[in-house]
């Protein structure tokens, strides 16, 4: 857990709420990273950067760990962050919420 704290703290933007915001490019980097462990995401949120200044896009997703292993939670964090990149044309980050379990 270490690995993927010190990534978020170099890469990511910190945000008010103290997490950390991480561009397209930082968030499929990290995924990898996730990917080599056995981590449960269970979710995110969009965030958006307008003038300088960070906003909740108010799009987030959640995985059930009753439901899904950590592999799907991977797969389908990966699929809704590209889902969404696609339709947006604006400057997102992503913010995880990963299982400390």
């Amino acid at each position: 857990m270490n690995q993927l704290r010190e990534f978020l703290i170099k890469k990511g933007i910190q945000l008010e709420t103290t997490e950390y915001a991480l561009n397209y490019e930082d968030i499929c980097l990290f995924l990898k990273l996730i990917s080599q462990k056995d981590v449960f995401i269970l979710g995110g949120d969009v965030w958006e950067e307008e003038e300088g200044k960070m906003y909740i896009t108010y799009n987030n997703w959640y995985i059930s760990p009753e439901n899904y292993t950590a592999k799907e939670s991977l797969e389908k964090t990966i699929n809704y962050i590209n889902d969404i990149i696609l339709c947006n044309s604006n400057k997102l980050y992503f913010v995880i919420v990963i299982d400390n379990k």
